[in-house]
């Protein structure tokens, strides 16, 4: 790392709004980490954690593979609040150091961690500033009602789990109100940027000559939204949405936008969904997937995936990827891969780092 890397620290109680403000702060240049998926990757096999929370626990909560079953650690640790606490205790150190670890190995002038968590764990004290995420208890329930699909028992007892909102909201550098629009949401991250955080804007990134990918952030929302509506067949407010949801890369030609981009980050692996063009003939071949993997690399991401049907119809040349059905035994790669299989077929696949935590140990077939 070259330069200093400032930390905005994401936290705020369930169904809040904490992920869509990470990925907003993704889509204008940070660095996003999920501290959840990083706590996760802390217990796969080889992990910092791994062994600790199988003496803690039993070995009980292993499934055939050797892997530590989630769901039944989750049945423990969430009808047992001092078990809970025992679980963070081994977890929250480990979490802190890969979060640590990530941010002095990034290029990126700004990085965001989300985390449900972050006063409690002490997380704070290496951030820059504190945003918190904000909604309503009525909010909040729809949201875990209606598009986490929770019982409304289920739901009451998690959100009786949370820490104190009070806490969070007093401490907060920044609040972001996520009861609005996606598109509001984007402008008080837009905002809150500007006033709090000084970043260095950075040039056009070259992918070939005379094309280039920015940061979706670094463009002005009234350009997006133009493209976004004349060449997707979606609303404005759907742009909005995928701000939130997923990574939206423009690619320009000069100073003509071309083409968006849309991708799942998750959990350090990038799939790529959607290609959105003004003109698919005069899109050079190799431009999507190398504007793609750069965007991802910025994302420290490990391996690349395109499903077969995304490759054929966006006549993607897929030189430098594989097929394999069963690649790797890294968890993290295995369930992203089983999410864009298709019907048997296997995904398009390029590895382009080992992963990250030192301890794992990775074997592809």
């Amino acid at each position: 790392m070259t330069h200093t890397t400032q930390l905005i620290g994401i936290t705020g109680n369930i169904a809040t709004g904490k992920s869509v403000v990470r990925r907003m702060l993704a889509n204008c240049g940070a660095l996003g980490i999920d501290a959840d998926l990083l706590a996760h990757r802390s217990m796969y096999p080889g992990g910092a954690a791994y062994q600790a929370v199988i003496e803690t626990f039993g070995e009980h909560i292993l499934t055939e593979g050797g892997q530590i079953s989630r769901p039944q650690l989750a049945q423990i640790v969430f009808q047992h609040p001092d078990q809970l606490s025992l679980l963070e205790a081994l977890v929250h150190p480990a979490v802190i150091q890969a979060t640590l670890a990530r941010i002095h190995h990034t290029d990126q002038p700004l990085a965001a961690v989300e985390a449900v968590k972050l006063l409690e764990a002490g997380m704070d004290a290496i951030c820059t500033a504190i945003w918190v995420s904000h909604a309503s208890e009525a909010v909040q329930m729809e949201r875990l009602l209606h598009t986490r699909n929770m019982s409304e028992p289920d739901a009451r007892a998690r959100m009786a789990q949370q820490p104190s909102h009070t806490a969070h909201l007093a401490q907060a550098d920044v609040i972001i109100d996520t009861e609005g629009s996606f598109e509001s949401t984007w402008q008080q991250v837009k905002w809150a940027l500007h006033d709090t955080i000084q970043i260095e804007i950075e040039a056009p990134l070259p992918v070939e000559p005379g094309w280039h990918w920015q940061p979706a952030g670094k463009l002005p929302k009234e350009r997006l939204a133009a493209f976004w509506k004349a060449h997707s067949g979606d609303s404005a407010d759907a742009l909005f949405e995928n701000l939130g949801m997923r990574m939206v890369l423009p690619i320009l030609k000069g100073e003509t936008l071309k083409a968006l981009v849309l991708w799942d980050s998750w959990n350090f692996t990038a799939t790529l969904q959607r290609v959105i063009t003004a003109d698919r003939a005069n899109l050079p071949a190799g431009v999507v997937l190398k504007a793609f993997e750069a965007q991802a690399l910025t994302q420290q991401c490990e391996i690349l995936l395109v499903s077969p049907v995304t490759a054929c119809e966006h006549n993607l040349d897929m030189s430098g990827f594989q097929q394999y059905l069963e690649h790797s035994t890294y968890p993290a790669w295995q369930q992203a891969c089983g999410k864009v299989t298709e019907d048997s077929s296997p995904p398009w696949i390029k590895v382009l780092a080992q992963p990250f935590e030192p301890d794992a140990t990775v074997s592809t077939v």
